[in-house]
């Protein structure tokens, strides 16, 4: 098989379990409009918040997920398991962490924001309901980048597609 054809097999499964997570995100914007423009503000600022914990668990997985394609490709299979559970062992941590600080200082990180006072609520309110899933996806995430730094990107994306279905 050609290395196009891999490439593109391999990134089909990839590119449309992110097309389906955006997707939602993009309904549920417009599903919160209908509520009030104070609603769109506050989701939009926690999304912020939450965004930034994401893109350290996407730089750890991505981080991981290099060192375990290395270990697969010189066929070092129990170091190689090895950093899959520190990988996941760290993913975790750092997902309870980044909820903790959402959950206790998102009065304050939308302070410093500089947040509306009449948004301020319902943002504390969707920081913290988002915080409590960071953990949950520290671990999707990271076990996403690990099953495509083995080869495999379906079963990530059928993951992702049934979180979507049920979301």
């Amino acid at each position: 098989m050609s290395a196009r054809r891999d490439i593109i097999r391999f990134a089909i499964p990839v590119s449309l379990q992110l097309v389906c997570q955006h997707s939602i995100s993009l309904l549920t914007q417009v599903f919160v409009a209908a509520l009030s423009d104070g609603a769109v503000a506050a989701t939009g600022l926690a999304a912020q918040l939450s965004g930034i914990a994401l893109i350290g668990l996407s730089s750890l997985g991505s981080a991981a997920s290099i060192k375990l394609s290395r270990l697969q490709g010189s066929e070092q299979t129990q170091e190689s398991a090895r950093v899959m559970w520190r990988a996941l062992v760290l993913a975790l941590l750092f997902g309870l962490m980044a909820a903790f600080v959402l959950l206790i200082g998102a009065p304050w990180c939308l302070a410093a924001l500089g947040v509306q006072k009449n948004v301020a609520p319902l943002a504390i309110r969707f920081v913290r309901m988002i915080a409590v899933s960071i953990p949950f996806l520290a671990i999707s995430e990271t076990c996403s980048h690990l099953l495509r730094a083995r080869g495999d990107s379906r079963t990530p994306m059928l993951v992702g597609l049934l979180a979507v279905g049920i979301d």
